[in-house]
């Protein structure tokens, strides 16, 4: 109510049913405990992409040298600064790669490993998470890379070298073979001595002291999709009814959503600019289906009985226009 002077004017909200019913909607997803799984996989999602796009970046740049008729004079000065910082941001990518996992796991399986003393493990972590990380990343390269990545977050980022080769192909005054090479230098890794047995021993058995920097990110960016294939199915697994719910109802709404889209973004054109969008919307929504939610429970022979629909998600109207 708003008063001016001796006069008041009342005034009144109203709200369209396609409001009351976004809503309602949006209300009930965001009260499913199946939204957080919500978060926690695009949040994973997000991760994978820097960590993908990172090495891309570096692979990218070292590739303008390595493979190349360039000599290393010809490179520009910042060549090797530019390496050491794309180097660096994936190996910071993989780390919270690690965390942004870690954190996810440990919230669906807190309980700990040695309840009452120091070690913050669960024990999924020790007897499912562990075993599944030395199966993929137990090679000499990988656990190499592993270590340059606490390496370059607690000791100090490395020093990228690069460098032109020529050797012999023909004998004797014969033709001359030319390679680029990038590599870290041996002496200043082994200053740090919190190397673990397989990375030391990844950077001991080189043939020289240019430690190959190449290989590794390129056998680790290999793994990291596998694992993170395997790591999704964990979690979905792990509370497949409550993700199924949240994905089928957020799905279903979505899908009555693009039919109002469908309206904001063609109607000022004309019924007929609306007429095929809208027919197109309304067969991906059918395609889909109404699925709803209904409540299961267990009958006294262990069977699964399939009950009325959710009353907290009753049937979307055909359309919101």
């Amino acid at each position: 109510m708003r008063i001016f002077g001796s006069m008041a004017d009342e005034t009144t909200s109203w709200k369209s049913p396609f409001g009351v019913e976004y809503d309602a909607r949006h209300a009930h997803l965001d009260s499913l405990p199946g939204k957080v799984y919500r978060e926690w996989f695009d949040a994973l999602n997000r991760a994978s992409r820097i960590v993908n796009g990172n090495g891309v970046a570096f692979n990218n740049h070292l590739q303008t040298f390595l493979g190349s008729p360039v000599f290393v004079s010809e490179l520009p000065d910042n060549f090797s600064f530019e390496a050491a910082r794309l180097l660096h941001n994936y190996l910071a990518a993989i780390a919270m790669f690690r965390d942004v996992q870690r954190g996810m796991h440990r919230r669906v399986w807190p309980d700990p490993y040695a309840p009452g003393t120091k070690d913050n493990r669960t024990k999924w972590e020790v007897e499912v998470w562990t075993p599944k990380v030395d199966e993929l990343f137990g090679d000499l390269a990988s656990a190499f890379l592993v270590g340059l990545r606490n390496y370059s977050l607690h000791y100090a980022v490395p020093f990228v070298s690069v460098g032109t080769d020529f050797r012999s192909v023909g004998g004797v005054g014969g033709a001359m073979a030319m390679s680029n090479n990038v590599a870290l230098d041996r002496k200043q890794l082994l200053k740090w001595d919190r190397w673990s047995s397989k990375g030391r021993q990844y950077i001991t058995s080189a043939a020289s002291d240019s430690i190959d920097i190449v290989t590794p990110v390129a056998i680790y960016s290999g793994k990291v999709p596998k694992f993170f294939e395997w790591f999704w199915r964990q979690i979905e697994n792990s509370s497949p009814d409550k993700i199924l719910e949240y994905r089928y109802k957020s799905t279903e709404f979505a899908h009555y959503l693009q039919l109002d889209h469908v309206f904001t973004r063609f109607a000022p054109d004309g019924r007929a600019a609306v007429r095929r969008p809208l027919a197109q919307a309304r067969l991906e929504r059918a395609a889909f289906g109404t699925r709803g939610w209904r409540l299961i429970s267990v009958d006294a022979n262990g069977g699964a009985v399939v009950g009325p629909r959710d009353p907290d998600w009753p049937p979307l109207p055909p359309g919101p226009r």
